[in-house]
């Protein structure tokens, strides 16, 4: 052994003892052995090992050249072979690694790397004639670049061996069981081979002996990674150095045993056999989605990008190869991730190959509209044999956005199909007529409950109509269904569904009281973007009104809408109230106008627009004709904290009722940027002792200051109790007052 180095002595960028490190053009880097970009080394490299890490000294805009070179050595001694564990990382061609061999005159080269190697990667050349016997020769690892990665280099031997070692392993003719693996021999006439699952520790694995530079590796897994070794056998205990590892991976088996369900999934033992090709070499292509938000189920689905190209696509997801029967379909689910931006596809069969050529019959040309998962059908009674599906992205189609595909199964065709098409009509607060499209049966199985209800937990109906009416539902309430055809006793489909539907708001009894503290509109609330007093809301759905802290003190709690552009004339709805009984009753809410804010520190209060106006309106008949209850304008003024504001009802006494709030700038576009909010919105019971409203203070001094409020009712004598600003009710200083004002101090 002439040189044996795995840099154990080195350290910061000082070598081990007769070896050289050589700025060549005084760029000031130099190879280091304390890893100071902090790779990471994979075995046999361990640290220290030698690292020129051009990334770690940054971009500097000039050039490396820097050597490692060993010590001298004689290289009289007859075959000389140079061998080193290495790893080269290099991006955009901007670095070159050399190896290079001193024969006492001039630097041969006898390797070079300008891509990436293997991590790690043990190379074995031959120097002999680079050296050419020289006793003063030298060997050099050499990088020049100008910003670049690194280059690792450990355990460097340059030995004389009477039996070399082969190289240039490689594999052929790989199918799902067996692998031709060749290599070039050291010089040997006979080898011995060494293969097992990809990362086995050798001396675990299959041991084979070779004769031919060529040898089959038998009994191989499909779709399965492996690695061989080999080394030549020059003589009785004359062997080389093992060579490897070589790895590669054996084809997929063809399907042939079903139901074949693909999910994809981390855990799929199949999902690799699935091959993707970019025939218009776009770039955009068939990859994994590892985002739950866009799977059907477990934690992966297959997706492409379509957007930005004019629908000039050409791409294919193709399956592996399926062998029917003549009695099999086919089932997926598929989604698009934007209503907005659809994406359409065909399914596309071959019985002759895999190549895109091949896929000459269209099963099924689809558009994918909506964001959650819809799942389609195909019958493939037709085809006996092997086949390969493949789902396509045609040329000279939409312009989408992501188009998802998960979950596809190929299954023997059921005696009793499952229904499909399920919906929900009708829906009132208490009912609603659920339908679907039958499989071939005459009678079928439903099951429903609460949204999220676990199978067999429902309540389950027989029915020999495809429309059943569920009555007793409650109000404002989401409810799953399932259906499956019954097709004779023992006898019956799978189930389909869930159908996912919510009842609607039924009216609400008094007392009733809304904060807003869910966002606007809430539950059973609506809104409209348009309309007027006389005619009624139009635009429902969408509006101005939103969600802020009352007179901006808090980003959520009321609701809100700010009056300055002269097209706002929103409404903001309530749902029904039943006062057919009880009664009389009333509404109040907390009302305020406050100039805009962005933040939540609080406003101050204002005053609307000359023409800008807020009515409260109600409607008996479900909201065909709107009555003002109340009229807020440029006349009205907010108290320090908002105004409470009540309505009798009495007139209602009867009715069932809705209410509206309705705001508008008005044509005149005012100077006045104002937010109106609306909070605390109840209807009750008319109390028998009226609350007292729009509380404040006045003639405040450093001691004293005079209360006030607004009797609602006809009471002469009041409670007042007062006490520094927080204070827990029923610990302050309580006084009588028989006047709506009163002294304090």
């Amino acid at each position: 052994m002439l040189i044996n180095e795995d840099f154990s002595t080195a350290s910061g960028t000082t070598p081990p003892t007769g070896w050289s490190n050589n700025d060549l053009n005084s760029s000031g880097i130099l190879w280091a052995f304390n890893n100071p970009g902090s790779r990471t080394f994979n075995a046999p490299i361990t640290s220290p090992a030698a690292i020129f890490d051009s990334d770690d000294q940054g971009f500097s805009g000039g050039s490396e050249d820097a050597t490692l070179e060993t010590p001298t050595f004689n290289a009289s001694t007859g075959n000389l072979y140079l061998s080193f564990d290495h790893f080269f990382y290099q991006d955009n061609a901007n670095g070159t690694a050399t190896v290079e061999v001193f024969n006492g005159t001039v630097w041969d080269t006898v390797l070079q790397y300008t891509s990436d190697s293997p991590d790690p990667e043990h190379v074995v050349v031959s120097i002999t004639a680079e050296a050419g016997g020289s006793a003063n020769a030298k060997v050099r690892f050499h990088w020049t670049g100008t910003w670049d990665y690194y280059w690792i280099i450990d355990n460097v031997r340059i030995e004389g061996l009477s039996c070399p070692p082969p190289a240039a392993l490689g594999v052929t003719a790989i199918t799902a069981s067996t692998a031709d693996a060749y290599w070039t021999t050291g010089g040997a006439s006979s080898w011995e081979l060494e293969y097992g699952l990809s990362g086995f520790v050798p001396g675990s694995g299959t041991v084979i002996s070779a004769s031919n530079d060529t040898t089959a590796l038998p009994s191989l897994s499909p779709n399965t990674s492996y690695d061989f070794y080999v080394r030549d056998i020059c003589g009785v205990g004359d062997e080389s150095s093992w060579v490897g590892p070589f790895t590669f991976t054996t084809e997929c088996a063809g399907i042939t045993s079903l139901p074949y369900n693909e999910t994809f999934n981390s855990t799929s033992s199949n999902a690799a056999c699935w091959s993707v090709v970019d025939v218009n070499d776009d770039g955009d292509e068939w990859s994994v989605n590892t985002s739950s938000s866009y799977v059907q189920e477990g934690d992966r689905s297959y997706t492409i990008y379509t957007d930005f190209n004019g629908g000039n696509n050409d791409d294919y997801l193709i399956s592996p190869a399926i062998t029917l029967s003549g009695n099999e379909r086919l089932s997926y689910w598929y989604r698009a991730r934007s209503a907005s931006e659809p994406n359409d596809f065909e399914v596309l069969i071959s019985t002759t190959g895999d190549n895109p050529a091949d896929f000459t019959t269209q099963l099924l040309r689809d558009t994918a509209t909506s964001t959650t998962y819809a799942q389609e059908i195909i019958d493939l009674s037709s085809y006996s044999g092997q086949v390969y599906l493949a789902f396509h992205i045609p040329s000279g189609g939409l312009d989408g956005y992501y188009l998802y595909i998960d979950n596809i199964t190929f299954e023997a065709i059921p005696s009793c199909l499952a229904p499909t098409a399920l919906g929900a009509a009708n829906i009132t607060s208490s009912s609603a007529d659920l339908y679907w499209t039958g499989g071939g049966a005459s009678d079928w199985n439903v099951e429903y409950g609460i949204t999220g209800f676990g199978q067999g937990s429902g309540t389950m109906v027989n029915t020999q109509n495809d429309t059943l009416n569920i009555p007793s539902l409650s109000s404002n309430t989401s409810y799953d269904f399932y259906v499956r055809d019954s097709c004779g006793l023992g006898d019956v489909s799978s189930w389909t569904g869930p159908y996912t539907f919510t009842t609607a708001c039924g009216a609400l009894l008094p007392p009733q009281n809304e904060d807003f503290s869910g966002g606007v509109p809430p539950a059973c609330w609506d809104v409209a973007d348009g309309g007027t007093p006389a005619t009624g809301p139009t635009g429902l759905g969408s509006a101005e009104w939103e969600n802020k802290g009352f007179g901006n003190t808090a980003s959520s709690g009321a609701a809100r809408i700010n009056l300055f552009d002269n097209t706002i004339e929103d409404w903001l709805l309530s749902p029904e109230y039943d006062l057919t009984s009880g009664g009389p009753y009333q509404v109040e809410f907390d009302f305020g106008v406050f100039e805009f804010s962005f933040g939540t520190s609080g406003s101050a209060t204002g005053t609307l627009g000359s023409d800008d106006q807020v009515q409260l309106l109600v409607s008996s008949d479900n909201g065909v004709t709107w009555t003002s209850l109340a009229t807020f304008d440029n006349t009205y003024v907010t108290n320090t904290g908002g105004n409470h504001e009540t309505i009798d009802l009495s007139v209602y006494s009867g009715n069932t009722v809705k209410f509206g709030i309705w705001a508008s700038e008005g044509t005149t576009d005012d100077a006045e940027d104002m937010d109106v909010f609306v909070d605390n919105f109840q209807v009750r019971l008319i109390p028998t002792c009226a609350d007292p409203t729009n509380p404040g203070a006045t003639n405040i001094t450093d001691v004293s200051a005079d209360l006030y409020w607004t009797e609602s009712g006809t009471a002469t004598s009041w409670n007042v109790e007062y006490g520094v600003s927080g204070f827990t009710l029923g610990v302050g200083t309580s006084i009588v007052a028989s006047n709506d004002t009163t002294s304090i101090g």
